[in-house]
């Protein structure tokens, strides 16, 4: 009997095309006309290089797919793939389904174009005595890559193995433009594989303020500083109608994105939140209702940017301000945290603390010990370091913890609280 023999490979995960998969280790069999993964897309029949080619099923699919938002098309409907520079994976789904593809290249800040297209493979792995020209199935495979490509770079027309022939068809290239430029007063921004889809919080809390949508049937000039700015609108009139203890919800992140239904973009969406999310939070790639389907593309973030100065005008309680914000400047409760380090410290009452740390232009909070003798001062706020939240002010029962931060800015040079000095 042959001898088998087995290769451990770095396989791209099958997507379902709802969701995205690691990558996994997994052994292949390698021995002579062991069985292939199955293949998901038609098979030509008669079952030849001349009648997969010519299959009409795989080229309408190619043709009708659109370029996503925020990419050019390169070639549509090629039968060869790409050989170019900055390859960076291959990943097999389920269809032919260039805004799955998309959403690969989106999640992958490095990936700056795509290749879908669908490919003649056999069935087994073809052996020259044994199995020389196995059936053959269709996949659909997905390539990024690092670098922009060209339709000159489609020159990939396939393989012999042992006698068996893979061909490629309905290969269809995308480039992807230049992300949207930075906005002032906003970090960002970053690019998404999807739309965010966040949990609630550690403490139960849904951190979602929720959204603005701008369709294009009215503009087609919505950018991104369309979504910063509802986030800042947002900001500006929770401020105005606080809640009942005086508290108010700042909108510290947006996730803006264009949602388009089969294809065609409707509009800009803009998510508003009141903390910051990452990345692998971005799991939205759309949905099907009924036979529309809604994909996500151009999906990026912007996080507000903490304040960078101690220009009164900026201060939580300027001496002009009326309403009681006594709840408000009672102090942010993280849970200890070794990551969060004072500067230094000093000696000193809570006065003189809050003097020191308001005088100072790189202290921005500081804690007080419990014999209110001496102080450590920190160079974030209570906006950066408060557990969990990202919005600006909280009163002091939403943390349990060992310390107590007081931000400068709820006080007067003099080391007043500011309501004490209405």
């Amino acid at each position: 009997a042959a001898a088998t023999s087995a290769a451990v490979y770095a396989d791209p995960a099958v997507n379902d095309g709802s969701s995205s998969k690691k990558r996994g280790v997994v052994v292949r069999d390698e021995s002579p006309c062991a069985k292939q993964p199955k293949g998901l897309g038609p098979v030509a029949a008669p079952d030849t290089v001349e009648a997969f080619l010519a299959l009409d099923k795989l080229s309408a699919m190619s043709t009708a797919a659109t370029a996503p938002y925020g990419y050019t098309e390169v070639f549509v409907n090629k039968q060869a793939a790409l050989s170019a520079s900055m390859y960076k994976v291959l990943t097999t789904l389920t269809s032919y389904d260039v805004p799955k593809c998309q959403s690969l290249c989106d999640a992958d800040s490095d990936c700056v174009a795509f290749n879908m297209y669908a490919e003649r493979d056999p069935t087994l792995k073809p052996d020259a005595t044994k199995c020389p020209i196995p059936a053959s199935l269709t996949n659909y495979k997905c390539t990024l890559w690092g670098a922009p490509v060209s339709a000159e770079q489609a020159t990939n027309f396939g393989e012999t193995r042992a006698s068996f022939k893979v061909v490629i068809t309905a290969s269809n290239a995308y480039n992807k433009n230049a992300n949207p430029p930075s906005i002032n007063g906003f970090t960002g921004p970053s690019g998404y594989g999807g739309a965010i889809n966040a949990p609630l919080d550690s403490n139960g809390k849904d951190t979602f303020m929720g959204s603005k949508f701008f369709p294009f049937s009215q503009e087609q000039g919505f950018t991104m500083q369309s979504c910063t700015s509802a986030c800042t609108a947002q900001t500006d009139y929770n401020k105005n109608h606080p809640n009942k203890d005086g508290t108010w919800k700042t909108c510290a992140f947006v996730n803006g994105y264009v949602l388009s239904k089969n294809g065609v973009p409707q509009g800009l969406y803009c998510s508003m939140y009141a903390q910051v999310w990452a990345a692998s939070y971005a799991t939205n790639y759309g949905q099907y209702r009924g036979t529309a389907r809604y994909s996500v593309s151009y999906s990026y973030g912007y996080t507000l940017t903490p304040v960078s100065s101690k220009n009164p005008d900026e201060r939580l309680c300027p001496i002009q301000q009326k309403r009681d914000v006594s709840k408000l400047c009672s102090g942010f409760h993280i849970k200890d945290d070794t990551s969060v380090t004072p500067m230094y410290t000093r000696p000193g009452s809570f006065s003189d603390c809050a003097g020191l740390c308001y005088n100072d232009k790189n202290c921005w909070s500081w804690v007080i010990d419990q014999a209110q003798t001496t102080c450590a001062f920190y160079s974030k706020n209570g906006r950066e370091m408060v557990d969990d939240y990202s919005a600006v002010y909280y009163s002091s029962d939403l943390d349990n913890s060992d310390l107590t931060f007081y931000d400068s800015s709820c006080f007067q040079v003099d080391g007043y609280p500011c309501q004490r000095r209405q």
